[in-house]
């Protein structure tokens, strides 16, 4: 299943990148523009890799296999990991953090965890009618 290497092979850049930068004598808060928003992403999707990675594929297999709500609900905890910083964390070092306190990357987690929640919806809706 492909698409669980794509958080592990965000992982990999960012070491990678890391080491370049770190001989350029620069950090990730050097970087500007476009840079920068590819570093975010690849941090925000590295963070976490391994419980992201086995929730993709865990969530792509009950899709195959029409178990839909079985997928919603490992879609409904890729959400709430989400929240805290388990998975896609925006945070250095993949550090976890509590929604509700004070500087929490609230505008980072909460777009993905809804986008979780949507397509959790989306499949707890589907196991209704019958394929």
């Amino acid at each position: 299943m492909a698409i669980t290497f794509v958080p592990v092979a965000a992982a990999v850049v960012l070491i990678q990148l890391g080491g370049v930068l770190a001989a350029l004598g620069k950090s990730p808060a050097d970087l500007r523009g476009d840079a920068a928003l590819t570093y975010r992403t690849l941090l925000v999707l590295g963070n976490g890799f391994i419980l992201t990675a086995v929730l993709w594929g865990w969530a792509v297999v009950t899709m195959i296999d029409r178990r839909f709500l079985v997928t919603a609900a490992v879609l409904a905890v890729a959400s709430l990991a989400t929240l805290v910083g388990l998975v896609h964390s925006p945070l250095p070092g993949g550090a976890l953090f509590w929604p509700w306190a004070e500087g929490a990357p609230r505008a980072q987690a909460l777009p993905l965890a809804g986008a979780y929640g949507v397509l959790a919806a989306l499949c707890a809706a589907a196991s209704l009618r019958r394929l």
